[in-house]
């Protein structure tokens, strides 16, 4: 409520920084060769922290002290933290783990391949690391063919840890917001690139959990999308918008700088121009706010 917490880059390495969103100095808070997956909980703060092949699971806390909560195995790839329930959640090599901030303790909880995840209530929506599907189309550049590989979407009960199929298709960018899943759909995809590379991707959808109905949300490319109440910003060249759930256009939100980077999502989207040098919070109803 009251901080913006940013990853910068300082030479080879990475820095935590806390910005006052009621103005005042930055604080610069940690340090190391990589900090990722910023994951807010009340009050408290949690991220990943590598240093020298290590990866550990780091809180500060209130009193702007820091704790290491849990290290990870030396070399283990980890990813993708949510906090749920009181408990945090990460991919250990393509695995879900559930970690107990309480004891520290950390439980494998599906031996099943995942490449991302989201939860909602009791159960987790999941990209299949083994269920794939292939496209190819042809490259525009006379290169032959364009090929990508994506996980179908699938479903499992964190009581019972039965898993089932959801969509028989490959998707990437997984989300969750308001009783809906988004990602990029690959078996309806487009190719992005220029006169020297290229590449494919899929165009944005929705999926309604409660009737199980898929739609696409923008028939065109998108550099970045982040779901809302009621629907979702969508991000392309120059211009974030927001589309109600039926993928109508209802407005623009803001007018971005090349080089802005995006985050946020549910009720603002955070924006950060590095060129002006300013951060800008951007609502679905249009208006805006100097950070």
């Amino acid at each position: 409520d009251t901080d913006l917490y940013v990853v910068t880059n300082e030479g080879s390495d990475k820095v935590l920084v806390r910005i006052p969103r009621a103005g005042g100095a930055n604080v610069r808070v940690e340090s190391a060769s990589s900090i990722s997956d910023l994951v807010t909980a009340g009050d408290l703060l949690y991220f990943l922290r590598v240093n020298n092949g290590t990866a550990t699971l780091m809180r500060r806390n209130t009193d702007s002290t820091r704790s290491e909560v849990y290290t990870f195995p030396l070399g283990s790839a980890v990813s993708t933290l949510t906090y749920h329930q009181g408990n945090l959640y990460a991919l250990i090599d393509n695995q879900l783990n559930v970690i107990y901030p309480s004891t520290g303790q950390c439980v494998m909880l599906s031996g099943t391949t995942m490449l991302d995840y989201v939860i909602v209530g009791d159960t987790i929506y999941y990209i299949s690391g083994s269920d794939l599907m292939t496209y190819e189309t042809d490259s525009l550049l006379g290169d032959g063919t364009l090929s990508v590989e994506g996980g179908c979407l699938y479903r499992m009960s964190l009581t019972s840890g039965e898993s089932s199929l959801v969509v028989k298709t490959g998707i990437e960018d997984l989300r969750y917001n308001n009783g809906a899943l988004y990602f990029h759909n690959l078996s309806d995809n487009y190719v992005m690139g220029d006169e020297t590379r290229e590449w494919m991707e899929g165009k944005l959808y929705r999926y309604d959990l409660e009737y199980g109905q898929l739609t696409r949300l923008v028939n065109g490319y998108d550099w970045g999308f982040y779901p809302m109440d009621g629907g979702v910003a969508v991000y392309t060249d120059g211009d974030l918008s927001y589309y109600n759930d039926l993928g109508g256009l209802e407005r623009s939100m803001y007018s971005p700088e090349a080089y802005a980077v995006l985050s946020g999502g549910g009720d603002v989207v955070v924006i950060y121009e590095p060129t002006a040098g300013n951060i800008t919070y951007a609502y679905a109803d249009g208006t805006t706010a100097s950070a």
